[in-house]
């Protein structure tokens, strides 16, 4: 594990590189256990956001549109626990998190540091 860097950020920036993700898929209100840990995912996003890493954006299916969130919003959005729930409706926006080129860049350093294939 690269150091400064906890196993929750690796796991959210793991995601990231696969796809965008809703903060949702992390803490699916299904599965109390994974609610459990919106905490330590706050303060992963947090840091992986100010690395540069990952960006966090609105979403929705239908119509499928999608926005980016500016910096002065983030901590409010991450503190909301509606931005943690899943949308009743594909048509209702939500907040996902997706990896910035530094942040694909910085998966493939963990992983060569790991001695595993990157991905992409």
């Amino acid at each position: 594990m690269a150091s400064g860097f906890s196993e929750t950020e690796r796991e959210l920036l793991e995601m990231a590189f696969e796809d965008r993700y809703g903060l949702f898929e992390y803490a699916n209100s299904n599965f109390p256990e994974d609610a459990a840990r919106i905490p330590a995912a706050l303060i992963a996003l947090r840091g992986l956001i100010q690395r540069g890493w990952v960006t966090l954006v609105r979403f929705k299916h239908i119509p499928e549109a999608e926005e980016l969130i500016d910096d002065g919003a983030v901590d409010a959005i991450l503190a909301d626990p509606r931005a943690w729930a899943l949308p009743a409706e594909l048509s209702e926006w939500t907040v996902g998190f997706y990896a910035t080129p530094d942040g694909i860049e910085a998966m493939n350093r963990i992983w060569a540091e790991e001695k595993q294939q990157p991905l992409q």
